[in-house]
């Protein structure tokens, strides 16, 4: 493979280390040329491979020198200077069918070569005149044509292999004449153009083109009619000047200098013709190049004999080099081609290394529009020879479909192919992009051959080592080495060990059952962390958390105390972490001692992790101390083994951590809380809570009230005191503090209506006649519990009442609202007992359904007699579905039923007895 340099425009290609010198000329190597590392920096890369063929071909070339070249899919066709023609695979391995390893062509230089689609038919042609057609199926020459002249070219039917009717080829001397065999397998000529050199012919699908003197044409092969002339001008001093022809060979008149100009052109540069697909041909001639498209006419009323297609020019440009081969890669161009400073070479001045260098050829990737041209890429090549070549000498074939490009010189054949993902993940590695190269692998490793993720991933580890990025490398080791095996992960971890970085690795450590290491690794990073970053020691040993065989333990601990004991006693850090390490050996007593001295709120989840219910009863307060809500939490959600009697128990020495928790207890329970803490509780809530106080008064029964009572007087807590009073029943107390304490004649009002007691309203008023506002409050608040004509009676005559008359109308307002409400519900109640009363009128008018087999409930005969029996027919049916003769029954019954009233009947007679 070959990497790519650029240079002014310009890349070049490096010096192959395994290419062979020998009796080619020059070592043959393909040229590179470094560049700055600015450039480097800014340097785009490339589109292809470069890869120069070997194996038979070097055998070949050691005795001969390829003239000509075609290729298919399937093989590589070469024609020789000595008119052998070879069959090679694209790597240069001869697969020619003959014995000898060639087929003896021509006597002399093959001109060029042609291959139909399916690659069973070649045919070559020579300056000895002759046209031969090998049968590829067989190894044998299946046509020869004899002719008296010079060919420069032949181009075989792309069909020919298909049927007898396509066995044709077309032959460019001095005219162009196509040859096809009639019904008696003759081959018989037909002539398309006479009078001019025709050097290059190209066979597409259905359209031929070739050049012909300073055009080409482009021919309808299935009309037989050309469709069009594309021509090419040049300026004469141009060309003189800038190439191989010499002034001398200029005749002065223009006919002359023109007709000389044009075979001059022939024989000094090539028409290279390359059709992309079956209406798109490129044409590269000289230093021009034109892109024409066939287009078809649309227009339906043709006129016989005119063509159906025409040639539309969609891109024609000049260039500053010259023309040696044209192709296409996706969008683009192709072009091989030859600079134009080239002339000491043709001089002779091969001593000259300026005139070397230009005279290298180039693969040249152009980006077109219509008139104008820029160069994505160009690839210089230092092939066998180059020194001594022109533009002639050099021929680009191409299969498109596989993006392979062979550049041929007489002594070279380079392969060209377009850059897969290996080619694009190497160049980035050449310049150090190794996390764009690693991307790019892990999105589609199946198509790597040559890389794969983890060398591409291992590269970049050591890019990183060596740049000192350790914090990328770990990162980058548990992106590479996540599921992959512990011993991998050991190797990388010694990586770090030189460099004193283990911890940057440290994070990403595998710690599964499946995937741990040694625990030797492990223990050698905590020894790294011990020593230098405590604080990230504690934050390792926590984040571990290990199952016991993930590290020793024990060995960690003595490190631990020897580090204390030795720099640092009071250490925090390492206190801590030797309280987890005790955690983890089980031993729950010297853990918690030490999370407590600590006041390390870790001690909670150490508790809960292990269940250590009863180690804690001694250390309650402590917990309290260290966090009041962990605590709590904790002792509420296991009741059951830290009982609150236990827990009262212990915060006996303070009563404010006795309130919070049994404001919690209370708060969760409720009235379902146990009674035993309630006088505790009352004295609690008021020292420490005496807003919550009165609603746990009203809320529990089973504390003792008369010394809450005095508990409320010591703190006068009124609000209370009138609660526990109007419960004990002294509701006068309660109101006299109400009254002449709090002074407060709405709350007098409202307890006097909870209580409803004539006795409390009459002090009430009593209390309230010296003081004229309270009267008038009195009127407007009791009319509907207390007659206002008691309160307006004990009025002083002539005492000043403010608002009295509002209050006066309100009463008798209220009262008439009264009357209204008194008289409404009994108009009420007597339309509904109406209602009920014809209902029930309308359901005793109802007629009874009686059955046949139904009997009078005394003499249990039946109730339906015929009309000879003699019996009684008139019945006596009750409400409650009992049915009599009304002869068996007296009428002191008739207004009762006898067997419902029976057991009243029954006991009247007991009594008679």
């Amino acid at each position: 493979m070959v990497g790519d340099e650029r240079d002014k425009g310009m890349s070049s290609m490096e010096d192959y280390d395994d290419f062979e010198s020998g009796s080619l000329g020059d070592s043959a190597s393909l040229d590179g040329v470094d560049d700055d590392e600015d450039e480097e920096d800014d340097e785009e890369e490339p589109k292809l491979n470069f890869i120069r063929i070997r194996n038979d071909l070097l055998g070949i070339l050691e005795k001969d020198a390829v003239s000509c070249v075609a290729v298919h899919s399937k093989f590589l066709c070469i024609g020789s200077h000595r008119g052998e023609l070879y069959i090679m695979d694209h790597l240069g391995n001869n697969v020619t069918p003959s014995p000898r390893g060639s087929f003896p062509a021509h006597k002399i230089m093959i001109n060029c070569i042609s291959i139909d689609a399916e690659g069973e038919h070649i045919a070559t042609c020579s300056d000895d005149g002759k046209v031969i057609v090998f049968n590829l199926c067989d190894g044998h020459c299946e046509t020869t044509l004899s002719l008296d002249k010079k060919l420069r070219c032949v181009a075989i039917d792309p069909q020919y292999s298909k049927s007898s009717f396509s066995r044709r080829f077309l032959v460019g001397s001095d005219s162009a004449m196509l040859y096809q065999r009639n019904i008696f397998n003759l081959l018989k000529p037909f002539p398309i153009l006479e009078g001019g050199i025709v050097s290059t012919i190209k066979w597409g699908s259905r359209f031929v083109a070739w050049s012909w003197k300073d055009e080409v044409r482009i021919y309808d092969i299935e009309e037989e009619i050309m469709i069009s002339r594309v021509r090419f001008e040049w300026e004469s001093n141009n060309l003189v000047n800038n190439s191989l022809i010499e002034p001398s060979s200029l005749h002065m008149s223009s006919n002359g200098s023109k007709e000389n100009l044009i075979k001059t052109l022939h024989e000094k540069y090539r028409c290279n013709i390359f059709w992309k697909d079956k209406y798109t041909v490129f044409i590269g001639w000289a230093d021009i190049i034109k892109i024409c498209q066939v287009v078809e006419i649309k227009n339906k009323n043709i006129q016989p004999g005119a063509p159906s297609h025409y040639v539309k020019i969609s891109c024609m440009f000049t260039t500053d080099f010259w023309t040696c081969g044209i192709s296409s890669f996706s969008n683009y161009t192709t072009v091989l081609s030859l600079t134009k400073e080239f002339m000491a070479i043709g001089n002779g001045d091969t001593n000259n290394e300026y005139a070397k260098n230009n005279n290298l050829p180039n693969v040249q990737i152009l980006e077109t529009d219509t008139t104008s041209y820029n160069v994505l890429q160009a690839d210089a090549l230092r092939t066998r020879g180059y020194t001594e070549y022109k533009p002639l000498d050099y021929h680009l074939e191409s299969l498109i479909d596989e993006i392979l490009f062979f550049i041929v010189s007489p002594k070279d054949i380079i392969l060209a192919k377009a850059r897969d993902q290996d080619d694009h993940i190497q160049w980035l590695m050449e310049r150090k992009k190794f996390e764009e190269a690693l991307e790019v692998a892990i999105q589609d490793p199946k198509s790597l051959q040559r890389h794969s993720v983890m060398n591409v991933g291992l590269a970049y580890l050591d890019h990183l080592v060596e740049n000192e990025m350790f914090a990328d490398a770990g990162k980058l080791c548990f992106k590479l080495f996540g599921k992959e095996s512990p011993e991998k992960w050991e190797e990388q971890v010694l990586r770090f060990v030189p460099h004193g970085q283990l911890r940057a690795i440290a994070p990403y450590l595998p710690r599964g059952e499946s995937s741990k290491l040694q625990p030797y690794f492990y223990e050698m990073i905590l020894y790294d962390y011990l020593k230098n970053d405590q604080s990230a020691f504690l934050g390792l040993i926590r984040e571990w958390n290990p199952p016991p065989e993930l590290f020793n333990v024990t060995t960690i601990i003595n490190a631990v105390v020897d580090h204390l004991i030795i720099y640092d006693p009071e250490n925090r850090f390492l206190l801590q972490a030797l309280a987890d390490l005790y955690s983890y050996q089980k031993k729950f007593g010297k853990a918690l001692a030490m999370y407590l001295k600590l006041q390390d709120p870790q001690v909670f989840s150490l508790i809960q992790r292990y269940g250590l219910y009863e180690e804690i009863e001694s250390c309650i307060e402590d917990l309290m101390h260290l966090n009041v809500s962990e605590a709590i939490n904790l002792f509420m959600k296991h009741k059951e083994r830290l009982t609150p009697s236990i827990v009262i128990s212990r915060l006996e020495g303070n009563r404010y951590y006795q309130y919070l928790y049994l404001d919690v207890l209370y708060k969760g329970e409720g009235k379902d809380m146990k009674p035993e803490f309630n006088g505790m509780m009352v004295s609690l809530y008021a020292d420490y809570g005496p807003s919550y106080l009165l609603q746990f008064l009203k809320s529990s029964d089973s504390y003792p009230i008369q010394e809450a009572l005095d508990i409320c007087k010591q703190r006068k807590l009124y609000a209370e005191m009138i609660f526990l009073l109007g419960r004990m029943g002294n509701t006068k107390e309660a109101l006299r503090l109400i009254i002449y304490v709090l002074d407060d004649i709405y709350q007098a009002i409202d307890f006097c209506k909870e209580h409803d007691d004539t006795e409390l309203w009459e002090d009430l008023i009593n209390f309230s006649l010296d003081k004229p506002s309270y009267i008038t409050i009195l009127l407007c608040n009791i009319g509907t519990y207390v007659d206002p004509r008691i309160l307006i009676q004990k009025i002083e005559n002539g005492r000043e009442i403010p608002g009295l008359r509002d209050c006066l109308v309100k009463i008798l307002q209220d009262y008439n609202l009264q009357m209204e409400l008194q008289e409404g519900c009994k108009n009420i109640l007597v339309g509904d007992c109406l209602s009920l009363f014809q209902t029930l009128v309308r359901t005793q008018l109802k007629g009874a359904c009686l059955e046949e087999d139904q009997e009078c409930g005394s003499c249990h005969k039946g109730i339906l007699v015929g009309d000879n029996s003699g019996e009684d027919s008139n019945l006596l049916y009750f409400f409650c579905k009992h049915i009599f003769h009304v002869s068996c029954i007296s009428s002191f019954d008739y207004q009762n039923c006898i067997i419902c009233n029976l057991p009243r009947r029954a006991t009247g007679l007991l009594e008679k007895l």
